[in-house]
């Protein structure tokens, strides 16, 4: 409805914008929302000046991709403090130990630049990369509970790139940048029970669109000149993690979202079929390979259940695992396979090299 004014004559009624990455509201969950956070400024985007557990995931994305494209978009002088800095470490110390690839030191060096570059700081002292999350409130003892949230950023040595130490610095640098990402939405964002149902299914699978946008936008960054590591572009896998997604149980987002983020649905459409039609060949290789075909009484139907929500979430297959083997004496990375594991901590006392396995 027009609204008629004695100067100007009639005005155009003003129309919602819809939500970064061009996703319109959602009128049916906004009204069990818990609260409707403050979008943050750009100046704050800063290590001491936001709360963890308070944000919407749209205020964090359109707060990541800003400060992530001053990078590309503005000349270094107009970078922030931290990017600065971030800047003079990469080119005075933005080097890798080539004749050993597979050490925890380089990984915990290029986690500073990169949480100094991107992220605001906001992970220094937060983020100890499998990225798993401890939300303030959890407790192992009831005598104790945690009283700020954190995660961990868990690595496995890789093995896949044995006479190829620069294919493994990339890999080791790319999967350090993605769950760097996640743990940014991770420790930020409100965890109350309210706002944990609106967002739904973006944070259980975590490769919804609005992580999609700030992978996008270091994908760029990473492209840029000065962040070029190695003459190598970093990718973030982002087409088929999100197609691992879907393969998991998540709604494909529609064609206008996914071209705001730069994807194809038809590509993720194909990817997906692949994926399907890969797995049902496997599944019937698999019982092919059996002599005998037990009889549907005897069937254990074990190997084709998912249990619980955290096995949905990653994807857990209980036919890897043997009677001798556990879930939690392996771990379930986002999309990248290691052979041990690496773990860091941005507190120098606490970093430490796990064995091989």
């Amino acid at each position: 409805m027009d609204i008629p004014d004695p100067v100007h004559g009639p005005q155009p009624t003003i129309k919602e914008e819809p939500r970064h990455p061009d996703i319109k509201p959602d009128k049916t969950k906004a009204s069990n929302a818990g609260h409707i956070s403050q979008p943050i400024a750009q100046e704050d985007f800063e290590l001491g000046r936001l709360n963890p557990e308070s944000y919407s995931l749209d205020h964090i994305s359109k707060a990541l991709v800003a400060n992530i494209e001053r990078v590309t978009t503005v000349h270094e002088r107009c970078y922030s403090a931290r990017q600065k800095r971030a800047l003079q470490q990469f080119r005075s110390h933005g080097t890798w130990n080539i004749a050993e690839a597979h050490n925890i030191e380089d990984i915990t060096r290029w986690f500073a630049i990169f949480n100094d570059a991107f992220f605001g700081g906001l992970l220094t002292g937060d983020a100890n990369a499998y990225c798993s999350m401890t939300r303030s409130g959890s407790r192992r003892d009831p005598r104790y509970p945690i009283s700020k949230p954190y995660c961990t950023l868990t690595f496995r040595r890789t093995r896949h790139y044995v006479d190829d130490n620069y294919a493994a610095i990339k890999s080791y640098q790319e999967c350090l940048l993605h769950e760097m990402s996640h743990a940014i939405f991770d420790i930020y964002e409100c965890g109350c029970t309210k706002c944990y149902a609106c967002i739904g299914n973006e944070a259980a699978f975590g490769h919804g669109a609005y992580w999609q946008a700030v992978a996008q936008a270091l994908e760029e960054a990473c492209r840029h000149r000065y962040w070029e590591v190695f003459g190598l572009c970093l990718t973030l896998n982002r087409s088929m993690c999100l197609v691992d997604d879907v393969q998991s149980g998540c709604p494909l987002p529609n064609d206008i979202v996914l071209r705001s983020v730069g994807l194809d649905i038809v590509h993720l459409l194909e990817n997906i079929k692949c994926l399907r039609g890969n797995a049902h060949s496997a599944f019937l290789a698999r019982h092919r390979k059996k002599k005998r075909i037990p009889s549907k009484s005897s069937v254990c139907l074990l190997p084709n259940w998912t249990v619980d929500s955290w096995e949905r979430n990653f994807s857990y297959n209980p036919g890897r695992w043997d009677s001798t083997c556990h879930s939690d004496d392996q771990a379930v990375l986002d999309e990248y396979a290691f052979d041990s594991w690496m773990r860091i901590n941005s507190r120098p006392a606490h970093k430490k090299l796990l064995s091989e396995r």
